[in-house]
């Protein structure tokens, strides 16, 4: 073997081994890194389990917000975050009050709401809902849930027929216009149960018009018990 190849030969081992060490840091740095990844997603999801288990437990003390729009995934939320906290609370018959600040949006998981917290008010939970800068739509049907209504001094309600956006066939248009004006009277029902108008006069002044009531008119109506 030549003088070159002799001197160059521990050089190439040495390099290699060199190289082997960094790949094997390499591995153990990724390693490392994933088990800091994995810890830190189970100590988020014991968070998640803590923060939800006091909410339940009544960090909020019965208080619950309704903001923004309604639908089916936002109300199943809410409705979770009660039933949770009324199972922790056992036997307690304890009250509960509901923030609302929302422009509406599903009637039907509206009214799903609403039944919700009447049930929980026949258990013997005394239901409080709180309408704060406006409840429209659906959001005024599921503030007459409560057995006590207090509407902000500078809030207001806003009552409309039911829409959609349904296009179709002339009989598909008919049969859905029929569901809506059956919602509608619906809604008209329930503001109606404690108000001092009918449900028909009710009907009247929101068919095909929006209907917008200052809170001191919403307390003259019916609509709400007290201003604060």
């Amino acid at each position: 073997m030549s003088q070159l190849a002799e001197k160059t030969k521990p050089e190439k081992s040495h390099k290699a081994k060199l190289r082997e060490f960094e790949l094997e840091k390499a591995q153990i740095d990724l390693t490392s890194a994933r088990l800091d990844l994995e810890r830190e997603q189970i100590r988020h999801r014991d968070d998640l389990r803590v923060e939800k288990w006091n909410g339940a437990r009544g960090t909020y003390h019965g208080t619950f917000r309704l903001d923004g729009g309604i639908t089916a995934q936002v109300v199943a939320d809410l409705t979770v975050q009660i039933l949770q906290w009324k199972r922790v609370q056992g036997d307690k018959r304890s009250p509960i009050t509901l923030h609302i600040s929302s422009g509406g949006g599903d009637a039907y998981a509206s009214l799903a709401l609403f039944d919700t917290l009447r049930t929980l008010s026949a258990q013997g939970h005394h239901v409080t809902t709180i309408i704060r800068g406006f409840a429209a739509s659906g959001a005024g049907v599921i503030a007459q849930a409560g057995d006590l209504r207090l509407i902000g001094a500078e809030s207001f309600l806003h009552i409309h027929e039911a829409g959609s956006g349904i296009m179709g066939k002339a009989a598909e248009v008919k049969d859905e216009a029929l569901a809506l004006e059956q919602m509608s009277r619906k809604m008209a029902d329930i503001y109606a149960s404690r108000s001092s108008l009918s449900a028909d006069d009710i009907y009247a002044r929101f068919e095909r018009r929006e209907w917008w009531i200052t809170a001191a008119h919403a307390l003259e109506l019916g609509f709400a018990d007290e201003i604060g």
